[in-house]
């Protein structure tokens, strides 16, 4: 069994809930069959989205930092549950064996026999296209404050449910066959929300990660 090391903190929500889903996607009937992980909720790394919007400080050198002590206590693997931070995935990856499994690449994986993706995310992800480096189906909406304002309603602990109501309406005008949940806090409300009878297909990024990760430490996916 591989030790998992999970470099956190973007945000504190969205890291627990991960775990969280970690633990519920794995088969195990005590509590050693679950891998082993570690949890850095590092809230001190520099905004993503501020050092691509006003050139602020970039992260890159506190996550380098993070994943190097990671493997110091024994990680195998490294996961950052975070897909804006996935920005900056090459400099600090770059010259350096840290093990960190590209959430981007591996959840791009599942989504190439679709026509129209629809890739709803934060700010780093969407402007840069981040899916577009794997992809060539990828679908996006005109204006995104929509779900920066949800994202952003999480992150404060504060849900706004219209707001959600009012993106699947904008949703459904679109000529699209699937909708990536393309940001680690969208799944934390989107589950209680998503219907039944939708003409096309959700996917949570979160999920198709996890279990790429829980097989990479050793674990059983549960119900596969």
């Amino acid at each position: 069994m591989k030790t998992l090391g999970i470099l956190g903190g973007m945000g504190p929500l969205a890291t627990a809930y991960f775990y969280k889903d970690i633990v519920t996607n794995t088969k195990a009937t005590k509590d050693w069959e679950h891998i082993r992980v570690f949890i850095d909720s590092n809230v001190n790394i520099p905004s993503r989205t501020r050092a691509l919007l006003y050139n602020e400080e970039s992260p890159t050198r506190a996550m380098k930092e993070a994943c190097l002590d990671l493997m110091s206590i024994g990680c195998d693997v490294i996961a950052v549950p975070c897909n804006s931070a996935h920005a900056f995935f090459k400099e600090v990856t770059e010259g350096n064996e840290i093990p960190w499994v590209n959430m981007i690449e591996i959840v791009a994986r599942h989504l190439t026999n679709f026509k129209n993706v629809l890739i709803l995310g934060g700010y780093s992800t969407i402007t840069r296209k981040l899916y577009d480096d794997f992809l060539d189906n990828t679908v996006y909406l005109d204006d995104n404050k929509i779900v920066y304002d949800i994202i952003e309603d999480i992150k404060l602990n504060n849900i706004n449910y219209n707001n959600i109501d009012d993106l699947f309406i904008l949703i459904n005008t679109l000529d699209i066959d699937s909708v990536l949940l393309g940001c680690t806090e969208l799944p934390i409300v989107f589950e209680a929300k998503l219907r039944d009878n939708l003409f096309y297909e959700v996917l949570d990024g979160n999920e198709l990660y996890i279990k790429e990760l829980i097989k990479m430490c050793g674990g059983e996916i549960k119900d596969e």
